[in-house]
């Protein structure tokens, strides 16, 4: 019997199928990362599927912790916004005759912190917009953003987001 366990722990720990259970260590530390990374990827997934609804205006601003402590950064010196509360009054005004219409996304790259409590996010994409009834196309955004556990949830503590000189003229 005991012969019986044994080969069978070995058979699943060699194929992946354990799950660590009551362990501590390295084992019990690599599960809690790789969940903690599935945590995050879902709400980055939220993020995509925001951008393909044109919801991600209220996805990101829902994404932002209750801090004053937050902080988004843009291209152009007058970007740099400080607190949850005077970044969400800022950007729940009405876009007027600019509208986002979708994203190209050519680079996406997570990393997770070795204790699952920070994570961050680094994208390349151009982004679109319609202004005025005319397409422009922003080429080359960039965006970093971080992200922290808070109250069991993943929340932006810091974004951000470079683009082409063009944004000027929107």
């Amino acid at each position: 019997m005991n012969q019986t366990l044994t080969s069978l722990s070995l058979c699943l720990l060699a194929s992946g199928c354990i799950v660590a259970v009551g362990n501590s260590g390295p084992v019990a530390e690599a599960v809690e990362k790789h969940r903690t990374r599935q945590e995050l990827e879902g709400v980055i997934d939220e993020f995509k599927a925001a951008y393909e609804s044109s919801e991600i205006r209220r996805v990101f601003l829902d994404s932002i912790a209750d801090s004053d402590s937050v902080i988004v950064i843009g291209s152009l010196s007058e970007e740099w916004t400080v607190g949850a509360d005077t970044l969400r009054e800022g950007a729940s005004g009405d876009d007027g005759e600019v509208q986002f219409v979708g994203r190209d996304l050519h680079s996406s790259e997570l990393q997770v912190s070795a204790d699952g409590t920070v994570g961050w996010l680094i994208e390349r994409a151009d982004l679109h917009y319609e202004v005025g009834g005319e397409r422009v196309s922003l080429v080359g955004f960039r965006a970093t953003s971080i992200w922290e556990r808070v109250d069991g949830e993943w929340k932006m503590v810091h974004f951000h987001g470079s683009m082409p000189d063009l944004i000027s003229e929107i």
